[in-house]
């Protein structure tokens, strides 16, 4: 398989950003341990990883967005203010540009969640403000997950619905049921899981048209709380699954040619770094 498989993952109590070699199985760190990294999103062009810190695991923590470029050379940190408001940071985005990234936040009071709030973090300056786009069917809805097309079209998805907003003419559209959605790496199709009896890959256009179900030849163990990523060629797709309760996560792919999964990387309790989530480079 070409191209990059980006994981998050756990070594005892601390939460970082490594590169997986599937083939030697060997894990290259890209964040530091000063924070607790989770949730990493590659740029469209492939370039730079955006990922979500916490600056401890504390209910006083702070939180951010770090930035690493692809040799993990350099790391950026924007601070976000995050424990003045009490609030933490659900989700991240990149702009189809590159020098923006969306996000979202809520606060939990003790009894309830607050309001989404939807914020652009703007790259050039490292200012921040909340973003002017047409969400408020949202705010209140928990989770809230988004995904930015390479053609300036946003998907979300809320209670197991999919939305896509054109972001040139803020028209707000309906698309299907469904969950995990992800674009294509050309921006023409949103993937998801829908069901169909069981859970199934399935794509459709920006504009709600042209539902497909991709073939699979086997049953998947989707784990849910991961993360779903086309290989750069788009012809396989990279996904998480646990085979059972209590049962560590693995890394499989689904060849949609041949609609034969194979997994390529298997964890077991005993490893150093247990998976949580991967997502691949859109390059090679």
């Amino acid at each position: 398989y070409a191209g990059t498989i980006t994981i998050e993952g756990y070594v005892t109590s601390q939460q970082a950003i490594y590169y997986l070699d599937w083939q030697s199985e060997n894990f290259t760190q890209l964040t530091d341990d000063e924070v607790y990294s989770k949730h990493p999103v590659w740029s469209l062009d492939g370039e730079y990883l955006a990922f979500i810190y916490l600056t401890d695991l504390s209910s006083t923590r702070d939180e951010g967005i770090g930035i690493v470029d692809k040799s993990g050379s350099k790391i950026n940190y924007y601070l976000l203010n995050t424990r003045d408001r009490g609030e933490v940071i659900r989700h991240i985005a990149w702009s189809s540009d590159g020098r923006q990234i969306l996000y979202n936040t809520r606060y939990f009071d003790g009894n309830s969640w607050s309001e989404n709030k939807f914020y652009l973090l703007n790259l050039d300056n490292g200012g921040f403000q909340e973003a002017n786009l047409p969400l408020e069917k949202f705010s209140d809805k928990h989770p809230v997950n988004f995904d930015w097309s390479s053609k300036d079209i946003l998907a979300l998805e809320i209670d197991n619905e999919l939305y896509t907003v054109n972001l040139n003419t803020m028209q707000l559209t309906f698309l299907a049921e469904g969950k995990n959605h992800f674009w294509t790496p050309d921006g023409k199709w949103l993937t998801f899981l829908c069901k169909q009896n069981e859970w199934r890959f399935c794509k459709i256009s920006p504009e709600g048209e042209n539902l497909e179900v991709i073939p699979q030849q086997q049953k998947a163990f989707f784990w849910f709380d991961g993360a779903f990523t086309w290989s750069p060629d788009e012809q396989f797709i990279l996904f998480t699954e646990m085979r059972g309760e209590g049962d560590p996560v693995h890394i499989s792919v689904l060849d949609t040619k041949t609609g034969l999964i194979h997994r390529i990387y298997e964890s077991h309790w005993s490893d150093l770094i247990r998976v949580s989530r991967a997502v691949w480079s859109p390059i090679d």
